[in-house]
């Protein structure tokens, strides 16, 4: 199950983010192996409570018709990656008490998706 108690900071979370939108590289310099973003992204799997395929890590759905990877912690903790749209999304809440589960998942992926449409709305 992931790493428990990690107690990451919205910056830290950010970093991971963008590390995995972009394809494991860092200010020019690989530091995940070539094609290891691709296969964590790859569903092997599918969640019991939202339908969404799991990957490495990563639970994989779309959202406004756009691909979209995220990972979950603890009490609220969320994290949104969107390469197609060069985005990532990072939520942070008091983990005490815990997030409400399926509920909490379907306001965060609104959230998600409204931020592609209006997005979208604002392209030329």
């Amino acid at each position: 199950f992931g790493g428990n108690d990690m107690l990451l900071s919205p910056r830290a979370l950010v970093e991971i983010g963008e590390l995995y939108r972009n394809d494991g590289v860092v200010n020019g310099q690989r530091v995940l192996p070539e094609g290891w973003v691709e296969a964590s992204w790859t569903a092997r799997g599918s969640s019991p409570w939202t339908g969404d395929g799991y990957g490495y890590g990563w639970f994989i759905t779309t959202l406004a018709d756009t691909p979209v990877m995220y990972g979950r912690g603890y009490g609220g903790q969320a994290l949104f990656v969107v390469p197609e749209r060069a985005m990532t999304v990072v939520i942070t809440s008091d983990p005490n008490p815990p997030s409400p589960g399926g509920q909490f998942q379907q306001q965060l992926n609104a959230l998600v998706a409204g931020l592609l449409e209006e997005g979208e709305a604002a392209e030329p």
